[in-house]
């Protein structure tokens, strides 16, 4: 056991208050042998129940119809203690997309959605971070009315994860554009290496991070870069981390786990909310290399199983095979 999954692991603090904007949907996973699953799913749904699972208090603003498949996507977030405060039921039907897995099991998609908010949706006082990615962001009519959602918001922390979806795009300018807003809008990005390599062609991905710290408003981006691992950069930092050894059977949502412990990580260094960004801005190299390497236990966790399996902190502690910690 390392000191850093000993400190992620330990006994945690008392949960903050979590929002997570963005879509939830059914995943139709094609494998490679060409059989089909279906699997709950969305990449915001997804950091939602990773952070449910363990243990935070997270609510769920998202876009569900009413139909058999959004009473699935209900009780999938029920299970891992989301709350959904608003578009239960308020969308034409529940979203779906279709993934084709290649032979080292990353995933194609296309996709039959919409996005929007219901109308009164709202952030509650209470909040401590805010989670927004993928469609939220980029996809009409919603992404206008998530931008004025956040910016109504300031004493919380915003982590924003761009997750492009290029079968989506019609126009990588305005796509662009959009992303560079929410970046002027959080305070913490998570982002693979592929979306900064679509949204900024022929830039290197690292030199894209360390120019969003420099020149916009976040003081943290965490790269993932698939099986070389992941690297963060702050002003001061940049600390790498490599892929934990576990067995790939697919790659879907491993970005979504990381998302998910990035923000657990920080919980626990107790640099979220209001009043903490100066020391958000401030991290130091220890706990940045405790919270990488937890992205990189909970990353493997989730590649280790089909579909956006987000792992409880229990099968994190079956894995390292260490004692269930007491918590007061």
């Amino acid at each position: 056991m390392t000191p850093a999954e000993s400190a992620m692991i330990g006994p945690r603090p008392t949960p903050y208050r979590m929002l997570v904007i963005g879509e939830a949907l059914i995943d139709i996973v094609q494998q490679v042998d060409g059989t089909v699953r279906e699997h709950c799913g969305g990449s915001p749904a997804n950091v939602a129940i990773a952070l449910g699972r363990l243990g935070h208090n997270v609510d769920l603003i998202t876009w569900l119809g009413k139909d058999a498949y959004a009473d699935i996507v209900r009780d999938w977030l029920t299970d891992s203690g989301v709350r959904i405060v608003s578009g239960e039921d308020a969308a034409p039907c529940t979203s779906l997309a279709t993934a084709v897995l290649d032979h080292d099991g990353s995933a194609s998609y296309t996709f039959d959605l919409t996005w929007d908010l219901a109308p009164g949706a709202t952030i509650s006082t209470d909040t401590s971070v805010i989670h927004v990615g993928s469609l939220a962001a980029t996809l009409e009519p919603g992404s206008d009315k998530v931008y004025d959602l956040l910016r109504g918001a300031r004493d919380a922390t915003t982590v924003f994860d761009p997750n492009v979806r290029p079968t989506l795009v019609d126009d990588p300018h305005l796509v662009r554009h959009r992303v560079e807003r929410f970046f002027d809008a959080a305070d913490v990005v998570r982002a693979s290496d592929v979306d900064l390599l679509w949204l900024y062609p022929y830039s290197d991905p690292i030199e894209v991070a360390q120019r969003i710290v420099r020149e916009r408003r976040p003081s943290l981006v965490v790269v993932t870069q698939g099986p070389q691992g992941a690297t963060a950069v702050t002003e001061n930092l940049k600390l790498h981390t490599p892929t934990a050894a576990w067995t790939v059977v697919d790659r879907v949502g491993a970005g979504d786990a990381a998302t998910g412990a990035l923000i657990d990580g920080l919980s626990q260094a107790g640099l979220l909310g209001k009043g903490r960004r100066e020391e958000l801005a401030n991290i130091d190299e220890p706990t940045l290399q405790a919270i990488l390497d937890w992205c990189a236990q909970l990353c493997a966790y989730t590649l280790s199983k089909q579909g956006a399996n987000m792992p409880r902190l229990s099968d994190i502690e079956a894995r390292l095979q260490l004692p269930t910690p007491t918590h007061d």
